[in-house]
């Protein structure tokens, strides 16, 4: 017996079927203005999408918790299934021919490597239809385009989707998995832009066991029985950031919230460009409240950050470490310089978009404003980020600002001794990581000076070290080449000293720094030996017994 509800894709079919599946709920024309479906159309456009597959009489989590929760009461039958749709870019023209290769790898072994490899090189993932008017697409997983092997357009830009995870998808009975971040367009009955960026940014949160996956009906209800003002939840036309936090917080987790009012203006995209650096590595979306303008009134949206492109800034630098013959200048040198760090390179993020679609692309142009996907005869092209929402696990105690003012810190003190030794800028780079993640970074990074043998005893040393689970890395970098990470513990007390340790790759810039720190401990010089120590917080004799012991 042949498959199936397998159809070659055209967007005339694809059209057809999706007002079928909608229960006719929602007209053609309507589904062909959908911006969400023009976006996930040019989606299907460069991912090269040939047939597609129906899946009837699906049950969605989501949908059937929202139905059961609202739409079973009322009046109208809207139905508790869904219609699941999945994507494939199989370049076979004939649609017979598709069948065939699809049966075979369907009922291949899962360990089959042919059937792997087509699974990989041909399935996309797939879309949900829900049978409600209007808000027709529902969950669905989709290939960023890095996993399509999809080249971007400008040269020595590098793609980092670090807000995704492994799922497992169940095609016909065929056990598939798939690197994404789940996503959903906007259902305004029971949750606005704010409450699909929470359900997404929750799609990456409950791979750690106590944080629970919700629905939009239930996250909108975390949030509290009424709106700031007074109002109904439900129908829902948004929440305010205190209710944002407020339904984030009842799943075990912690918020930071910053408001981009108090931020210098001219300087926050940069402001913007730290936080999305400095916490991508613990892998939770981060979720933006964005102002969009409209004929002179404004419109206020939030989507969930959850991936960025960065650009290697290209300056000409020396290649040499040498220690220099003089290391105590009478004056800082270079202290009022700005801080230079490596989140600058960023200019784009990804964000799942409710009102656009998965992985939606916002450029940065200027200072203070972001151009975005939303639809330029619309009236909607650039935006500027009005407050951001930086989810962490309970036991992350250390905020940003707190290691940020540490960094300069150690500006300040490697500027003052070491900027002519190093004949370049010096450039930093913040990160909140995981203990774990650290410890198998230090396994692949380069090292220099280091016989192997000594690579080996310094790699063991900190790989046998108890870290906290959760650390904040500053790390210094030289002509490009990262020297050190200095390490902080970031479940630490607030307003003590959480710095652990440090790690050197640079026995060049180890030895430098131990010969100065000497100088200055052996130096009759209080006053010098009291500004080192308040800068990198620690007595100097410590602090030259962990560099010692690197």
């Amino acid at each position: 017996m042949p498959l199936p509800n397998i159809y070659n894709y055209t967007i005339e079919e694809f059209i057809n079927q999706i007002f079928t599946s909608n229960n006719e709920l929602t007209t053609k024309k309507e589904i062909a203005n959908n911006s969400v479906f023009k976006y996930i159309s040019g989606y299907f456009q460069k991912a090269k999408i040939r047939y597609f597959l129906l899946e009837k009489e699906y049950i969605s989590i989501d949908y059937i918790t929202d139905y059961s929760a609202y739409y079973s009461k009322c009046f109208k039958n809207y139905g508790n299934k869904c219609v699941r749709i999945h994507l494939f870019s199989f370049q076979a023209y004939n649609t017979e021919d598709f069948k065939k290769e699809l049966t075979k790898n369907l009922l291949a072994e899962n360990n089959a490597k042919d059937s792997s490899e087509f699974w990989k090189k041909n399935y996309l993932g797939f879309i949900v239809i829900r049978p409600i008017p209007k808000f027709f697409i529902g969950y669905s997983i989709l290939n960023h385009y890095d996993a399509l092997n999809i080249p971007i357009k400008a040269g020595g830009e590098i793609r980092h989707y670090w807000g995704v995870k492994r799922y497992k998808i169940t095609v016909l009975g065929k056990s598939v998995t798939l690197d994404s971040l789940a996503f959903m367009s906007q259902d305004s009955n029971v949750g606005a832009c704010a409450t699909i960026a929470i359900w997404t940014m929750l799609q990456r949160a409950v791979e750690n066991y106590f944080v629970c996956l919700k629905s939009p009906y239930e996250i909108t209800k975390d949030a509290g029985l009424t709106k700031y003002d007074g109002n109904r939840i439900f129908p829902n036309s948004g929440l305010d950031p205190v209710s944002i936090c407020t339904a984030i917080t009842k799943n075990n987790l912690a918020t930071e919230i910053r408001y981009f009012a108090n931020v210098k203006v001219g300087s926050r995209n940069e402001y913007l460009k730290g936080y999305i650096n400095a916490y991508s590595k613990i892998s939770l979306p981060i979720i933006l409240g964005i102002e969009l303008e409209k004929g002179g009134a404004t419109f206020r949206h939030a989507v969930a950050v959850c991936g960025h492109t960065e650009i290697e800034i290209n300056e000409k630098v020396k290649s040499n470490i040498e220690i220099p013959k003089y290391l105590l200048p009478s004056v800082i040198a270079g202290s009022e310089k700005k801080l230079i760090v490596k989140s600058r390179n960023i200019n784009k993020v990804y964000a799942h978009d409710d009102q656009i679609g998965p992985f939606s692309k916002f450029t940065f142009r200027d200072k203070d404003k972001i151009t975005t996907y939303w639809n330029t005869n619309e009236g909607y092209k650039k935006c500027r980020v009005i407050a951001l929402i930086v989810t962490v696990f309970e036991k992350i105690r250390i905020p940003f600002e707190e290691i940020e003012s540490r960094c300069i810190n150690l500006d300040k003190f490697f500027k003052r001794y070491f900027e002519d030794a190093f004949q370049s800028q010096i450039e930093w780079d913040i990160k909140l990581q995981y203990g774990s993640d650290f410890k198998e970074e230090i396994k692949k990074s380069a090292y220099e000076g280091y016989t192997d043998e000594e690579k080996q005893a310094t790699q063991l040393q900190i790989l046998s070290k108890p870290l906290p689970k959760y650390l904040w890395i500053i790390s210094l970098f030289v002509n490009k080449i990262k020297v050190f990470d200095f390490i902080f513990d970031a479940s630490g007390l607030r307003k003590t000293n959480v710095f652990e340790n440090l790690y050197g790759y640079s026995k060049t810039v180890k030895r430098l720094l131990e010969s100065c720190l000497t100088k200055i401990s052996t130096k009759n010089n209080k006053e010098e030996i009291e500004f080192t120590e308040e800068l990198i917080n620690e007595p100097i004799e410590l602090f030259i017994n962990k560099i010692i012991n690197l």
